[in-house]
């Protein structure tokens, strides 16, 4: 694997860097038996916000905070193997705010809208760094992360209502000059992925027979505050799309 200096390097410049095999094969073996037990739970039981499905399936689309029903992901929030990463980036002490599964079914897997994350969590400063990790090949066949190099640079582009469930809000309109920097990040299983908070990142829809399931953690400088007007600015984008839902 990379030296952290060298990952960190890579996120510095471009807002994301590839690490290759970060999951080993037994550690990746763990990971999928702990999610495949929450998968076959009583998912009933699990809060709302906590449990996405694909419109109008039963296919799950993604879970989220799965921190809070097991004690393995609740442990991997402060495993070296990611804070030292991300405090190598921050310059501070990193804190685990979510540990979320996302599943793009064969078939069924939705699109997700060009976005930046610090849109969603509006962190003043943006120290803000999410970890993508493969358990499945992700290709553009299946609906792989398309991150736009250096997007990071650039500051929050204004968001709007996407209407889609689990990703409500994404960039009203992408510059032509940004899409033409977009880069197609594929990865086999056990391969990792980290993007800034600022990098725009969006992916395709899956038309594949194959699916493309990964385990995202969220690291955040300890130093962070909310923005509350950029939070209020995102409850009305949530509150607009319930709406759009409630009449389609």
């Amino acid at each position: 694997m990379q030296s952290v200096d060298d990952i960190a390097q890579a996120c510095e410049q471009d807002g994301y860097a590839t690490i290759r095999q970060f999951f080993s094969e037994s550690q990746r073996q763990v990971v999928e038996a702990e999610l495949e037990r929450l998968l076959t739970s009583d998912l009933s039981q699990w809060e709302e916000g906590e449990v996405f499905y694909e419109a109008g399936t039963d296919r799950i689309r993604q879970l989220e905070m799965i921190e809070r029903h097991s004690q393995l992901f609740l442990d991997l929030m402060s495993d070296q193997q990611f804070t030292e990463i991300a405090k190598r980036l921050f310059g501070e002490e990193p804190v685990c705010d979510n540990v979320s599964y996302m599943a793009k079914p064969a078939k069924v897997g939705s699109a997700v809208p060009p976005h930046q994350d610090n849109a969603y969590y509006n962190l003043v400063p943006d120290h803000g760094l999410t970890f993508w990790i493969a358990l499945d090949p992700s290709t553009e066949d299946n609906g792989c992360m398309r991150v736009v190099q250096g997007s990071h640079k650039g500051g929050i582009l204004p968001h709007t209502a996407s209407g889609i469930v689990g990703n409500s809000y994404g960039i009203a309109e992408l510059p032509e000059h940004l899409r033409q920097k977009e880069r197609a990040i594929l990865l086999q299983p056990g391969d990792c992925s980290i993007h800034h908070s600022v990098t725009i990142h969006r992916s395709e829809a899956n038309q594949s027979a194959k699916s493309r399931r990964s385990l995202l953690l969220f690291f955040r400088g300890a130093s962070c505050q909310v923005d509350e007007v950029g939070m209020d600015q995102k409850r009305e984008a949530a509150r607009i799309m319930y709406e759009k839902m409630q009449d389609s």
